[in-house]
């Protein structure tokens, strides 16, 4: 998808707000799975989740006006590449490259956003074998 929508330059910052936002969210997320313990690390599961909904609703608008028509891609029974159109574009408006690119571009800020991407995926990854490390290695996270 090349355009993505954005209809001007105050448009494309407010997209990159939404972003942020979102990110912020998922690293509140990630800081408390690696340093709570217990019922606080539910609890904060619990808040991150909610977070995420509340804080993805724009990029849903967004994608809905991308996609007014959804359709299925793939087969319901393939595990890769299962959803559809409108799941697609809200997952590219969440934490594609493209998007950012043309955001930035059109409102001639936030460019840091785009390697800050890269370092975001990264650092889930870490996160992730982190907590399965010490999962099934016995040993306290702390």
């Amino acid at each position: 998808m090349s355009d993505w929508g954005f209809t001007d330059e105050p448009d494309a910052r407010r997209y990159l707000r939404e972003v942020r936002r979102l990110w912020a969210a998922w690293l509140f997320g990630l800081t408390a799975l690696l340093f709570t313990q217990g019922w606080w690390v539910v609890a904060s599961g619990v808040v991150t989740i909610g977070l995420l909904l509340v804080l993805a609703r724009p990029l849903q608008a967004r994608a809905a006006a991308l996609v007014p028509e959804d359709t299925l891609v793939g087969s319901r029974f393939n595990v890769v590449g299962r959803g559809t159109e409108r799941d697609k574009a809200l997952q590219a408006l969440a934490y594609g490259r493209e998007p950012l690119e043309a955001a930035t571009t059109l409102s001639g800020s936030g460019a840091w956003m785009v390697p800050a991407r890269s370092l975001m995926v990264w650092v889930t990854i870490a996160a992730f074998v982190y907590v399965i490390a010490t999962t099934f290695s016995g040993g306290d996270p702390e």
